[in-house]
């Protein structure tokens, strides 16, 4: 049976309530609180001469009950989602059940505390299940039961703690070591902030609480850890960071990766044109058809359930939050799957083709058949509601003596001299209710770095600062440290978005699973991916340039002959050897060389072709001592033209039968056809094929038959949605180039 670590489950004892001037822990019974849970413990040990590094990383989701208040507090603490994550091995709850059943079930129902509310003495521990416990104690379990006494023996916050700035209390053995010291930071009617530090011989910690003073229960943690290892014959050090929150409806899920990003690059940036940064701010109010421009949205599934919807918007323009989720298999039966998360907003798409989208990221709760469950998901239905964000305009004086301050509605933005000439820390804050724009007018031209604090004590990392200051700021936020280049300006523009209290428009979605949401022909499609790669080479006038004059044969002087045509000269043009010598009895003739390595997944061709002389059978293409004649020969000039073609109800579903000219020809490869008619969407962008099935994808549109690209009723499928159909013509006279080549003899 397997072992965690008691310190998963020790955060339990940061917890505290309130008279009118301290703060104690006196909970009702029923009282519950579930929080997000992570650590990230990076080990250094050695052994026999051996040194030896490690990094554990663990995610849970854990609720606190409260059984009973009297004679002693009894609480209960399950996890409802655990992973961990070790070199080599993972853990996790949603395993299949017969990794271990014991231990699942022994985690499914959790562990009882038992503790003195006067003393904070942990009086005793024991699993819910009991015939696993006892099996668990025979299994060597009396070290985990050990080290959690150990861990959990501080009277910690159970002691009364004076609602004071500035007041100061010991606890004592802290994590079974040296005495840790907390002092109050910051009291207000709603919370108190405080400091945690221990710098001790053997151990050495850091980190921020912040408790509600009403209820008692913590509401954020964040510590970082360093403390001694001498197991197994390793020694060493154990560092650990920790982050616990509230996990309710509507608060997102957080990670320990928020906060580990590079260090801040000494150059920092140039903050753009303002042209450039308002285009991040909602312009006009968006309509019911840009938000929910479908019903259907796509889900996935790798450690967790992640659910994304595309907008037909440009940028942001409110929030998006999902309700009454209901997981249901392919036969649209409900599966017994609870999901516990939130949508993290809408964001611009970085994927080209795509507008602004919404994510929400969902962890599966329980221990018990879950992975069973999620093979078996294949969609979800839920209520969206769109909240649009009201955009307010502001001024933010600058002022080189003082810090200026604006706060609307829990919202933030602050702008501080640092004492140096034209240098300022520019800070922003957040709340549920509304939120300041990165956009600002007034700093163009500026420098700006992402600014982070000095960590508070000289044995943390910046990762570490950025991790405390989470929860020593009241709402965190971004700042950035800004240089003026030239005068600094007297105000700064500074937009505020405030969320609508009341849902403006709502409707029932369904996400499905990547194989399902394909399948659908009946869906548009949620990404455009287009015929080739450099939208250079796609955005031409009517009638393209087509001078034969400026190409030439390459190559001629390593003994081997080339030309480069574009698609719409290949499809034109026909390249042939008029007048040259047998080689062992091969004729010479130019051959469409290979494309180069495709990385669209077979989506796209390349905007160029590549001939190349070979012998007829392709086998040689070095030859010497000869002379050659070759001709290019045109039917005209090449102009793409939009033709008359009804797109219908559903434009990305084409039926080529129905084009002007098209000739049903067998064997007909879709790079062909695609070099003859132009399905172009909004951009001004040649759109390509989509194969017509899942089971059908990998297929090369530069190899394939255009026949294995027809669904069951004779359609072609596009990767977007055309807004008109072009067709490649031949205008004028018909034109030619000549080329007379000798190539060089052996040496």
């Amino acid at each position: 049976m397997k072992l965690l670590s008691p310190a998963l489950f020790c955060s339990f004892l940061f917890l505290s309530a309130c008279g009118s001037d301290e703060v104690s822990f006196r909970p009702d019974k029923g009282d519950s609180r579930q929080y997000q849970l992570y650590t990230k413990s990076q080990m250094s040990l050695e052994a026999g001469g051996t040194r030896q590094s490690r990094t554990d990383l663990g995610s849970l989701l854990v609720t606190y009950e409260i059984e009973e208040v009297r004679p002693h507090l009894r609480m209960l603490v399950r996890a409802d989602y655990l992973q961990l994550k070790m070199p080599g091995r993972t853990i996790s709850s949603s395993d299949r059940d017969e990794s271990d059943p014991q231990f699942r079930e022994l985690m499914a129902e959790g562990i009882e505390f038992d503790i003195d509310l006067d003393s904070g003495a942990l009086l005793d521990i024991r699993g819910r299940h009991r015939e696993h416990w006892d099996a668990l104690i025979k299994e060597g379990g009396e070290r985990f039961v050990s080290e959690m006494r150990k861990q959990l023996n501080t009277p910690a916050l159970l002691e009364r703690i004076p609602a004071k700035v500035g007041a100061e209390l010991k606890l004592s053995s802290f994590q079974g070591s040296e005495d840790l010291l907390l002092r109050v930071e910051e009291v207000s009617d709603e919370e108190v902030l405080a400091s945690i530090q221990l710098d001790g011989e053997q151990a050495r910690a850091y980190g921020y609480l912040r408790l509600e003073r009403n209820s008692g229960w913590l509401r954020r943690l964040a510590m970082v850890a360093e403390q001694p290892f001498d197991e197994y014959g390793f020694r060493g050090t154990t560092r650990t960071q920790f982050l616990m929150l509230p996990a309710e409806q509507g608060v997102p899920l957080s990670s320990l990766d928020v906060y580990g990003w590079d260090e801040p690059d000494a150059e920092g940036f140039i903050f753009p044109a303002w042209e450039e940064q308002s285009a991040e701010l909602p312009a006009e109010p968006a309509s019911e058809a840009q938000v929910f421009p479908s019903d259907v949205g796509s889900i996935e599934y790798y450690e967790n359930v992640r659910l994304e919807y595309l907008h037909a918007l440009d940028k942001t323009a409110g929030h998006l939050e999902f309700r009454r989720l209901q997981a249901l298999d392919d036969q649209g039966e409900p599966l017994d799957l609870q999901l516990f998360g939130a949508t993290w907003g809408m964001t611009r798409s970085s994927r080209p083709g795509e507008g602004a989208r919404t994510m929400a990221v969902y962890l599966p709760l329980g221990w018990q058949d879950t992975q069973e469950k999620l093979e078996a998901l294949q969609q979800i239905r839920l209520q969206a509601d769109y909240f649009p964000y009201l955009p307010e305009r502001l001024e933010l004086p600058v002022d080189p003596q003082r810090s200026s301050r604006l706060e609307l509605d829990g919202a933030g933005i602050e702008l501080s001299p640092t004492g140096n000439p034209g240098e300022f820390i520019l800070s922003f804050s957040a709340s549920e209710k509304a939120f300041f724009s990165m956009a600002v007018e007034g700093l163009t031209g500026a420098q700006g770095w992402l600014h982070v604090e000095s960590p508070p004590a000289d044995w943390l990392t910046l990762d570490d600062a950025r991790l405390l200051r989470s929860v020593a700021a009241e709402s965190g936020g971004w700042r950035y440290r800004v240089k003026f280049a030239d005068d600094v300006p007297k105000v700064l523009g500074v937009h505020l978005l405030r969320r609508q209290a009341e849902a403006q428009f709502s409707r029932e979605l369904q996400f499905l699973s990547g194989e399902a949401q394909y399948d659908r022909l009946d869906l548009a499609p949620q990404a455009s991916y287009y015929l080739h790669a450099d939208p250079s080479e796609q955005i031409q006038p009517v009638a393209a340039p087509f001078d034969l004059q400026t190409l030439a044969l390459e190559d001629a002087e390593l003994n081997r002959l080339r030309l480069t045509l574009t698609t719409e000269q290949a499809a034109l043009c026909q390249l042939q050897v008029l007048d040259a010598p047998s080689e062992a009895g091969h004729a010479l003739t130019f051959l469409q060389a290979p494309a180069e390595r495709d990385y669209s997944g077979g989506l796209q061709l390349p905007a160029t072709q590549q001939w190349q002389l070979r012998t007829d059978d392709g086998v040689r293409q070095y030859f010497y001592g000869i002379e050659l004649r070759a001709q290019l020969r045109c039917s005209g000039r090449a102009s793409w033209n939009e033709v008359e073609f009804e797109l219908g109800e559903r434009p990305w579903l084409i039926d080529p039968r129905r084009l002007p000219g098209y000739v049903d020809e067998p064997g007909q490869r879709a790079a062909s056809f695609l070099s003859r008619y132009r399905f172009v969407d909004e951009s001004g962008r040649a759109l390509t094929l989509l194969p017509a099935t899942s089971q059908q994808q990998g297929l090369d549109v530069g190899i394939a038959a255009l026949s294995e690209y027809l669904t069951e009723e004779g359609l072609l499928r596009l990767a977007g949605t055309p807004v008109r159909v072009e067709q490649l013509r031949s205008d004028g006279e018909p034109l030619e180039k000549t080329w007379t080549t000798r190539l060089a003899p052996l040496p």
